[in-house]
């Protein structure tokens, strides 16, 4: 992972111990020359399970939220401090451009679409919606949908993924972050790398529901089918008491 400072294109790479230290003390690596910014104002940490960011001073704006502490950070997310903009980078990240790009065009979809992947907004007024149809923004660029996959067409709009700018398509993986003039979306694609078994919005644990729902579902039937005849068995079992009474005596 890496860092990029957005004036300058400065590049740092963000070590896997002791993290990549951001302020004006003479020991971080990110120096930034402002008068809001004293000594170390924040860590980049690689914490094994993912990079946290720690702050030490004023709040930073993450993606246009501010975070007064510390969060989460995913390729592709945009950090400002004070009047400089920084960007986080997935430099193992390539996308796989789409060979046919018209095939989407053309092709005539199901309107039975697979409510457990799509697209999620992570901003604005949408922030949290999910998206499992085709997504067409207002300037151009597209998302299409296959039976299994999302794929990025961008009609030469800069639009960017793990934070770095794809070309006239790609396609998208799990846990992609999709970056487009200050507004952010995640891929959720089950059935890729990345995407756990034990969610349970994953294809398996979905089908178990809906099979354990059905199970229900049938039994339910069963004991409502058998209600109305409750009065009659409990009848014939009072008669067979009173019948044996009598035959004892």
């Amino acid at each position: 992972m890496k860092l990029i400072l957005e004036h300058s294109e400065t590049v740092f790479d963000i070590p896997q111990q002791g993290g990549l230290r951001i302020g004006n003390d003479e020991g971080c690596q990110v120096q930034i020359d402002h008068p809001e910014i004293l000594n170390l104002h924040a860590t980049i940490s690689n914490a094994g399970y993912g990079h946290v960011l720690q702050i030490e001073s004023i709040p930073i704006m993450v993606n246009g939220t501010a975070v007064k502490s510390c969060c989460m950070l995913y390729p592709g997310d945009e950090l400002k401090l004070a009047d400089w903009v920084m960007m986080l980078v997935d430099d193992d990240y390539i996308p796989k451009a789409v060979s046919e790009p018209q095939q989407f065009k053309e092709a005539v979809r199901s309107e039975e679409l697979s409510s457990v992947f799509g697209l999620r907004h992570l901003t604005g007024e949408q922030s949290g919606a999910f998206i499992k149809s085709d997504y067409h923004h207002q300037d151009g660029w597209h998302i299409y949908r296959t039976d299994s996959q999302l794929a990025l067409i961008s009609n030469n709009n800069k639009v960017f993924v793990n934070g770095q700018q794809v070309g006239e398509s790609a396609w998208l993986n799990n846990g992609d972050r999709i970056h487009y003039h200050g507004q952010w979306f995640n891929v959720e694609c089950p059935g890729h790398s990345g995407y756990s078994k034990f969610s349970p919005s994953h294809p398996r644990n979905v089908m178990l529901s809906e099979s354990l729902t059905e199970e229900s579902d049938s039994d339910s039937h069963q004991a409502k089918a058998l209600r109305p005849h409750y009065w009659w068995i409990t009848l014939l079992i009072g008669l067979g008491v009173l019948v044996a009474v009598i035959l004892l005596r």
